[in-house]
C-alpha cells in the first residue's frame, strides 16, 4: 500500500486525469401521506410515492479509489421541486483505498477528514434528471 504524507496527498489529488464516475442505488420506493384537503375543502390524506437510496462518486487514478457517498430522496411525482441529497446523520462519507496518509508525526488521518481536501467534482454525484 502507498503512504503519502497529508501535502503528498493534497497535490495528488489535485492532478489531473482522474477517472470519475457516478453509480446511484435506490434503496427503497416507499409511499407516505400527507395532508390536503378535497375539492370541497375536506381534510384527507394523499398518498405520495417516495423514492430514497444512496449516490456514489468514485474517483480513480492507479491504485487509488477515492468514493464519496450521499443519501437522496425525492417524490416521484416531483423529482425536480422535492430531490434532496445530503451527508447528515452519516458516519462514512468518503472512503480512501490504496493509499494511506499521514500526518508530519506519522499517524493515521481518518478518510472522512481527508474529505476536506479533496476536489469538488469528486463529491458531484450526477443525478440523472437533475439539472
Amino acid at each position: 500500500m502507498l503512504i503519502m504524507k497529508l501535502n503528498e496527498f493534497i497535490e495528488f489529488v489535485a492532478m489531473p486525469t482522474w477517472e470519475l464516475d457516478t453509480e446511484v442505488n435506490v434503496e427503497e420506493h416507499e409511499t407516505h401521506y400527507i395532508d390536503g384537503e378535497d375539492n370541497s375543502g375536506n381534510q384527507i390524506q394523499i398518498s405520495v410515492a417516495h423514492t430514497w437510496g444512496i449516490g456514489l462518486r468514485y474517483a480513480k487514478k492507479g491504485a487509488v479509489t477515492i468514493t464519496y457517498a450521499e443519501t437522496f430522496s425525492y417524490d416521484d411525482d416531483d423529482f425536480e421541486g422535492s430531490f434532496d441529497a445530503s451527508t447528515s446523520g452519516q458516519e462514512v462519507v468518503w472512503t480512501v483505498e490504496g493509499v494511506l496518509v499521514v500526518d508530519e508525526v506519522g499517524g493515521v488521518i481518518s478518510d472522512n477528514t481527508l474529505g476536506d481536501y479533496m476536489p469538488d467534482e469528486f463529491s458531484n454525484v450526477e443525478y440523472e434528471g437533475e439539472e
